[in-house]
């Protein structure tokens, strides 16, 4: 069961998300929770949680600088971020440091609750790699016939498992530039170890799992089954390859990511704007529902939610949560302008439930009250 402590300084917010999940149905179990990052940082060096779910904006030590400490002492912990629209670059600087997710205040326990799933699938899934990293070892010392070279033991230890996670060259082919392309390979080299690398059957490993990544890319991009096979090769081939001298991993590397972030370029305009409008779409059409999340809109346009941000950014020039909040100040200021509504009325048909928290975020983004631009409007 994955450990899971709550970093939340408003102490209402903290008990509703403590007492709304079902801890242990979900397989989660809660190490501890704390009111700021300095009472909660001796509490998970204490516990140890897989993840830590932090408020961005506490007194005493904020959920960035306890963010920075978790990823330093504790490296393959998740951090998932809770943000107010207010503090969206705060968080996109914490995301910089490692943080797994943020998510928008006020937020739904189911929303909470499918974010730590994610989350804890990328955990087993790294624990797996690891386990992998450890039976294959365990195959080698068992093959006495083997050369030289295929006995050679792989350092557990040395091995970072973020490089083993898919998700780190998955990232790449998403942003990555061709110019970036050899101090990414490096970069990623020096995390599986290089002293690792001069086993074959590692080297092997290695390629099999990235051909397979690259292909669940191109299927993102939609790429036809003769694209991919032009662009990706045979796998057997390039096993074969890396086996044959250590460089030619790196050779092999090097030549998938070119081709497919050539491919990328070339296909990308074309292939993904008619998914950014229908996911701009899908947010004119639900800004009303307060629960609506990156990941609900990132499945109705058919990709991973990680892919979907940068992709989303890159295409529109803001983020999701600035869109979303765009949206509904567009719909609030309709109805501002064309309604005798009460504010808790028009809050809630732009998508918030919490009045106080609405006439903050319209003050902060039009910088007006809403009683004073429907004021400005009307001529009163």
């Amino acid at each position: 069961m994955l450990k899971v402590f709550l970093v939340e300084d408003e102490a209402v917010i903290r008990n509703s998300i403590v007492k709304s999940v079902d801890w242990e149905n979900e397989g989660f179990e809660l190490a501890g929770s704390a009111g700021d990052g300095e009472l909660a940082w001796p509490q998970i060096r204490e516990t140890r949680p897989d993840i830590v779910v932090t408020d961005i904006r506490m007194p005493f030590m904020d959920g960035l600088e306890l963010s920075k400490l978790v990823k330093k002492e504790f490296p393959h912990a998740k951090i998932l971020i809770l943000s107010g629209f207010n503090e969206f670059d705060y968080a996109k600087e914490a995301i910089q440091i490692g943080v797994s997710d943020y998510l928008l205040k006020p937020i739904s326990a189911d929303k909470l609750v499918e974010s730590l799933h994610k989350v804890g699938d990328e955990i087993i899934e790294e624990r797996k790699s690891h386990d992998m990293i450890m039976n294959y070892t365990r195959r080698l010392e068992e093959e006495d016939n083997k050369k030289a070279e295929n006995q050679t033991p792989v350092d557990v230890e040395e091995v970072n498992p973020k490089a083993l996670n898919k998700t780190t060259f998955f990232d790449f082919l998403i942003r990555g530039n061709r110019d970036d392309i050899s101090g990414f390979i490096d970069k990623y080299l020096d995390e599986l170890g290089r002293n690792n690398l001069r086993s074959v059957l590692f080297r092997q490993y290695v390629i099999s799992d990235l051909y397979l990544t690259c292909n669940a890319y191109l299927d993102d991009l939609g790429a036809p089954k003769e694209e991919k096979i032009a662009i990706l090769g045979s796998m057997e081939d390039a096993g074969k390859a890396v086996a044959a001298d250590k460089t030619g991993l790196r050779e092999k590397l090097e030549d998938l990511l070119c081709s497919i972030i050539d491919y990328r370029n070339l296909n990308r305009e074309a292939q993904l704007s008619s998914q950014i409008l229908k996911a701009s779409s899908y947010i004119r059409e639900h800004y009303g529902e307060d629960d609506i999340s990156l990941n609900q809109v990132a499945d109705v346009a058919g990709m991973s939610p990680s892919h979907f941000s940068a992709v989303f950014k890159q295409e529109t020039g803001e983020g999701f949560s600035e869109y979303l909040t765009e949206v509904r100040m567009e719909a609030a200021k309709r109805l501002l302008a064309t309604t005798d509504f009460k504010m808790t009325e028009i809050a809630e048909q732009a998508g918030y439930h919490d009045s106080h928290y609405f006439s903050s975020t319209f003050k902060k983004t039009q910088g007006m009250t809403p009683k004073d631009y429907r004021a400005m409007v009307k001529g009163n």
